[in-house]
């Protein structure tokens, strides 16, 4: 659920607020929700490991916040680095 608060604080800075933002962030709260739901089911029946549940969807998650985070404060844009 912080995850998605976050997002939500991410977009809406700056941003003409349309509803977008909060639909956004509730989408990717229902993402990270039901992966760890299905993470908890695969480590129950001995499909994955602990470390594994544990760390994946959360590394995963990081990820798309710290995208979120760059794609709103970045002054330059990331592709303009690869040329």
């Amino acid at each position: 659920m912080a995850i998605g608060t976050l997002a939500a604080a991410v977009a809406a800075f700056g941003a003409r607020f349309d509803g977008a933002c909060l639909i956004l962030a509730l989408l990717v709260y229902v993402v990270y929700s039901n992966c760890m739901s299905m993470l908890q089911a695969w480590v129950t029946q001995g499909r994955i490991g602990v470390g594994a549940g544990l760390v994946g969807v959360h590394l995963v998650m990081l990820l798309v916040l710290a995208t979120l985070f760059y794609r709103r404060l970045a002054v330059y844009p990331f592709w303009r680095w690869l040329r």
